[in-house]
């Protein structure tokens, strides 16, 4: 699992943006219970690989 930093840094977005993609469900993501996000790796992947490629 990754943290919303960890994900900002390899997207090269904004906390503001990451935080929009996830409220809009645009992001695969999970809600903590302390209402942070957390993202599956692998999903993460397979979403950056589904918008390079088209």
């Amino acid at each position: 699992m990754w943290t919303s930093s960890e994900v900002m840094a390899l997207l090269r977005i904004k906390r503001a943006t990451l935080c929009g993609y996830c409220r809009k469900g645009l992001i695969p993501h999970l809600r903590m219970p302390d209402n942070s996000y957390r993202f599956n790796s692998a999903a993460i992947r397979a979403w950056i690989a589904s918008r390079s490629n088209g």
